[in-house]
């Protein structure tokens, strides 16, 4: 028996939904990004993250690891370090 395979190859409408709406809040999100420090515990985060320090506790080791890495990657954009750190934020929330 011959099987349609184009079926299975099909992307599900799920995936589409859930990558439609990571795209629209990406777009919002980078429309609003804040180009220098925000409020609040922002600017702690960003600048502890940056330099691989230490916030208040708990410190945030993940954050602060994962946003290190982003944000030496992002060194290609122009910008402050806290832009930087707030663009990955941007990935973070979408």
């Amino acid at each position: 028996m011959a099987r349609n395979d184009s079926s299975s190859a099909a992307v599900p409408p799920e995936k589409l939904v859930g990558g439609a709406v990571f795209l629209v809040c990406l777009a919002v999100y980078l429309r609003t990004v804040c180009h220098s420090i925000p409020f609040g515990d922002g600017g702690e985060l960003g600048g502890a993250a940056y330099t691989l320090g230490i916030t208040h506790p708990s410190g945030y080791p993940i954050f602060t690891l994962l946003t290190f890495a982003l944000t030496h990657l992002l060194d290609i954009v122009p910008g402050a370090p806290i832009y930087k750190a707030n663009l990955v934020g941007v990935l973070y929330t979408a």
